[in-house]
């Protein structure tokens, strides 16, 4: 339909149209950064090699550029999302235009910046997000070095994906299917100096975030296990179809569901498509892997998110002119309608309910808690709850309080227990933060309840919260008080 200049024509202009529109979309949008936003925000007040959770590369990204606009505001925290979204669009259609031509590069390009989880992952800040241009690149470098034969160039993609490692630990992915390409696909077999020049690199990159889980007693890897539930207990033993299910039907949302379609149709006609063959090895086996994970426990929706980039590739590269424009039509109302959401979060709603209400008014909880706090004349706030400790660290960042939290357990709940905790009393009050009531044994004169803060709207819409200042006096018997 169109020559090969003016595809990547309209491809670059609109992905130049979509960012400009996200970016908007941040700039108006009232809603405050979620809980996962504000921990890598503050993350990044505490540079390290890695982090309670996840790699470290999120929270340098978050630093570098709240450094360079001299603001914390969510719209700074933000603004590289849209960026790197687009960036990574224009590096897949690279990578799929060395196979296919220009213009099928330039239909991956569209195919991948108006996918539904790109439209969502613009207008937050996420690991996925600082992930997708390094794996992309470390696609491109990979590709190339089979073509070449060069060691450099194995080596480059060994970087690529050490950095990728860096963001998150979900670019192990690809090391995961090059055994399945090396097997079954003969034509894509990196030479032996190669696969050496690849791995020796991607291991140095990764080192030093290899050493910080050594030296925190492997934080990030129980954390890991806990979070897919790795470790059962009795009452979660069972394998699930209804998990499974679910998350494949969440998978055709994540890559829209014509594409889903077309890339399950060339699973089925596996060696009707030989040529490509490696672009399936890169995709459906993520997929399934946590298919898988799905029924033995839970997975989320971007738990397999690596697999967009080969299989919106495969899925453009095999649709017709029709199908490719009814795919990027879906996909494109679906992501203004997301856009749309963004830009007016305070009055979106279904059935009463705002559709971006966990990001809302989470702000204002902080600010409350903070005028309580200089009522009484206390400068320690202590919680336990994640969502509370994360937004109190991001909104009170310019004033003068020394938040911690309790900490009941050998291993940190999160971050903030890690590295944060209240461990001992203190020489003046505090203002104890709870979400349920607090029974202490205590002199009336030392634990002083100072009433509930109760949100009608919002994130934590529903929920109460229970303040109290507590004297030095009673603070060992916080410390020892079993909370929820």
């Amino acid at each position: 339909m169109f020559n090969q200049k003016t595809a990547v024509f309209w491809a670059f202009s609109f992905i130049l149209f979509l960012t400009a529109l996200r970016i908007l979309a941040l700039a108006i949008t009232p809603t405050d950064l979620f809980v996962d936003e504000a921990q890598y925000w503050f993350w990044g007040q505490n540079l390290d090699f890695g982090y309670y959770s996840k790699p470290p590369l999120i929270a340098w990204l978050i630093r570098l550029v709240t450094e360079l606009a001299n603001s914390s505001e969510a719209f700074w925290v933000r603004i590289p999302a849209p960026l790197l979204h687009g960036l990574t669009a224009a590096l897949l259609g690279v990578f799929a235009a060395r196979r296919f031509g220009s213009t099928i590069g330039a239909w991956v390009s569209l195919g991948y910046v108006s996918l539904p989880i790109v439209a969502v992952g613009s207008f937050m800040i996420s690991t996925d997000t600082v992930l997708a241009p390094f794996y992309v690149l470390a696609l491109i470098f990979y590709d190339q070095a089979n073509r070449s034969g060069s060691l450099r160039t194995a080596a480059m993609a060994g970087a690529a994906l050490g950095v990728a490692f860096m963001a998150k630990y979900a670019a192990l992915y690809l090391i995961i299917c090059m055994p399945l390409i090396y097997l079954l696909c003969s034509d894509q077999r990196l030479r032996w100096a190669q696969y050496a020049a690849f791995f020796g690199v991607f291991l140095t990159v990764i080192a030093p975030n290899i050493i910080w889980n050594l030296a925190n007693e492997l934080t990030t890897l129980s954390h890991t296990a806990e979070n897919v539930q790795w470790v059962k207990s009795e009452s979660q033993t069972g394998f699930s179809l209804a998990n499974m299910s679910e998350f494949l039907l969440l998978q055709a949302v994540v890559i829209g569901p014509v594409a889903f379609a077309v890339l399950g149709a060339q699973t089925l006609g596996y060696k009707r498509f030989e040529q490509s063959k490696n672009l399936l090895l890169l995709s459906v086996p993520i997929v399934f892997l946590i298919t898988v994970q799905a029924g033995l426990s839970r997975a989320y929706a971007n738990w397999a998110f690596p697999f967009v980039f080969a299989g919106i590739t495969l899925a453009m590269a095999a649709m017709g002119p029709r199908l490719r424009i009814i795919s990027l039509v879906l996909n494109t109302m679906i992501g203004l309608i997301v856009t749309g959401a963004v830009m007016f979060a305070d009055i979106a709603s279904v059935n009463g309910r705002q559709i971006a209400e966990r990001y809302l008014h989470r702000s204002e909880l902080s600010r409350q808690i903070a005028q309580v706090a200089k009522e009484q004349g206390i400068d320690v706030i202590v919680a336990q709850n994640r969502d509370v400790l994360a937004d109190l660290f991001h909104t009170l960042r310019a004033q003068d309080f020394d938040i911690r939290a309790l900490r009941q357990s050998s291993l940190p709940a999160h971050y903030y227990a890690q590295k944060y905790p209240f461990e001992r009393a203190l020489q003046s009050p505090l203002l104890m933060v709870s979400v349920h009531p607090l029974t202490l044994s205590c002199k009336a004169s030392d634990y002083r309840p100072l009433g509930k803060i109760s949100k009608t709207r919002g994130a934590y819409r529903d929920m109460i919260f229970n303040l109290y200042r507590i004297e030095p006096g009673c603070q060992s018997a916080l410390l020892t008080a079993a909370l929820d």
